[in-house]
């Protein structure tokens, strides 16, 4: 069988779906869940902070090292080689 040119491997890659926040509160932090990357391996993850961007993570780690801030609006975002994903549904930090 052939090899795949790099134009059909980038029509196959997709930006990863939406990730889920677990977790927004000071006892536990702010964790999610890992999205599917739809054929690209996730390179990090964008944390949104009543909907600025307030850091990216390095690599795949699904937490943020940082508490979240109690009664402020938390998104995550996925990133991977074909791009940034949409962002997670809203979640006030408790």
């Amino acid at each position: 069988m052939p090899p795949m040119n790099n134009r059909l491997l980038r029509m196959q890659r997709r930006r990863p779906d939406a990730p889920r926040i677990l977790t927004a509160n000071q006892t536990s932090g702010l964790t999610w869940t890992k999205p599917v990357s739809n054929g690209a391996r996730i390179t990090k993850y964008r944390v949104y902070e009543t909907g600025l961007l307030i850091g990216e993570t390095i690599g795949d780690d699904t937490q943020w090292p940082n508490d979240p801030t109690a009664g402020l609006s938390y998104q995550i975002s996925a990133i991977n080689a074909a791009g940034e994903g949409p962002k997670s549904k809203s979640v006030k930090a408790t």
